[in-house]
C-alpha cells in the first residue's frame, strides 16, 4: 500500500485541517461525503502533479485509487443533485472547477494519454465522451460552458485545465469555497503574467495572446476592449489600450512528467 504525506502549508493547511476529516475517517464518514472526497482529490494533486502543471500519468495509471474515489463522489453528488451540500455560489463553482480538472485527468487516462489533443481525438475528448456528475451524464465541453462559466466569473477561465501546454497550470490545492476568491485571483495572475500566453511587442505596438483567449473575449467578456480592461489590473505594467490584439496558436501537447 502506498503511504501519502500531505504537505500543504499556511492558510490552506489550516482550512483543510478544519474542514476535512483524517484520512482514516475519509473512507468511512458517509455523513460528510464531500469532505472525504476532498482528501482523495488532495492526494491526487500532491502526489501526481508538480508545480509546473505536469502530471505523472504513468504512475497515476498504476495507482488511480484516489482519482477514482474522487470521481465516484462526483458521479453521485453535485450541486444539482444535492444542493444542501453546496449552499452558496462559491461552493458550487469550486465543485465544478475541481470536477473539470479531475475528470479531464481521468479522460486522458481513458484515452491512454495521447501526445496532444487535436483533431478527432480532441472532438471526442471534449464533445463526445461523457462523465457523470450527480447522476447527470455530461461532456467536458458542457461542464465548462454550462457550469464553470455560467456564474459569469471570468477568473474561473484560468482555474480549469485540460492539461495541455497552453492551458492554465493545474493548481495543486483543491478549490474551496472559503478561499475561492483568492485562489481565482492567483490563478488569473499566474496565467496573465506568463510570457508564453501574454506577450507585448512595444516595437510593433501589438498585444499577443494565446488563442485560449479567443473564446474568452467573445463568450465571457463580450469584446476585445473588455478583454484589455480585464487583463491590465493583473499586470505589473499595463498595456496601452490602443494596441491591437493578435492571437498565437495554442499548443495542445499534454503536460506530463515523462519517464525514461
Amino acid at each position: 500500500m502506498i503511504r501519502y504525506r500531505i504537505t500543504t502549508s499556511g492558510l490552506t493547511l489550516l482550512l483543510l485541517t478544519l474542514i476535512l476529516p483524517s484520512p482514516a475517517n475519509a473512507f468511512l464518514d458517509a455523513s460528510q461525503p464531500e469532505q472525504a472526497a476532498m482528501q482523495h482529490w488532495l492526494r491526487v494533486l500532491e502526489d501526481f502533479a508538480n508545480n509546473k502543471g505536469e502530471i505523472d500519468f504513468q504512475r497515476l495509471a498504476l495507482y488511480p485509487e484516489d482519482l477514482y474515489a474522487y470521481t465516484a463522489f462526483l458521479s453521485a453528488y453535485s450541486p444539482k443533485s444535492h444542493p444542501t451540500l453546496f449552499p452558496t455560489t462559491e461552493h458550487a463553482l469550486a465543485y465544478y472547477i475541481n470536477a473539470y480538472n479531475a475528470l479531464s485527468i481521468k479522460g486522458l487516462l481513458d484515452y491512454q494519454v495521447p501526445e496532444k489533443l487535436t483533431g478527432v481525438t480532441a472532438y471526442r475528448f471534449f464533445s463526445v465522451s461523457r462523465h457523470t456528475l450527480g447522476g447527470e451524464r455530461i461532456t467536458l465541453k458542457s461542464l465548462r460552458k454550462d457550469y464553470v462559466y455560467a456564474p459569469k466569473e471570468p477568473r474561473a477561465h484560468f482555474a480549469v485545465s485540460s492539461h495541455c501546454v497552453s492551458c492554465p497550470i493545474l493548481s495543486r490545492t483543491p478549490y474551496l469555497a472559503a478561499t475561492l476568491n483568492e485562489q481565482l485571483d492567483r490563478a488569473t495572475q499566474q496565467y496573465l503574467n506568463n510570457s508564453e500566453y501574454v506577450t507585448v511587442s512595444h516595437q510593433e505596438k501589438i498585444l499577443w495572446l494565446s488563442e485560449y483567449f479567443a473564446d474568452f473575449s467573445k463568450d465571457i467578456l463580450g469584446s476585445k476592449t473588455a478583454l484589455m480592461d480585464f487583463i491590465n489590473p493583473y499586470l505589473t505594467q499595463p498595456i496601452p489600450k490602443h494596441y491591437p490584439i493578435r492571437f498565437m496558436p495554442d499548443d495542445w501537447h499534454i503536460r506530463q512528467i515523462k519517464r525514461r
